[in-house]
């Protein structure tokens, strides 16, 4: 988990401690906050991003890998689920 938040610093986002509970604790999963207003609050970045994070397929979210590798799958992931 600390490789990721290196990730997350390196792209220059700020993570918030409620955003990084695990709802599980080896199942890398991401806590979504929930929502009272579902036109706006639905859309925060602290919703939006743990959903993302969450549909990420699991060989993605493995805190084993380096962001290199990180970064290679998860442009083919992006390549391959925009063009199918």
């Amino acid at each position: 988990m600390v490789q990721l938040l290196d990730i997350y610093q390196n792209c220059a986002f700020v993570i918030h401690h409620h955003a990084i509970v695990s709802a599980c604790a080896n199942s890398n999963q991401l806590v979504v906050p929930s929502v009272r207003l579902k036109t706006f609050g639905g859309r925060r970045f602290g919703v939006v991003g743990p959903a993302i994070w969450n549909s990420l397929p699991d060989y993605l979210k493995d805190p084993d890998i380096s962001f290199d590798t990180f970064r290679k799958y998860l442009k083919t992931y992006m390549y391959l689920f925009a063009h199918y």
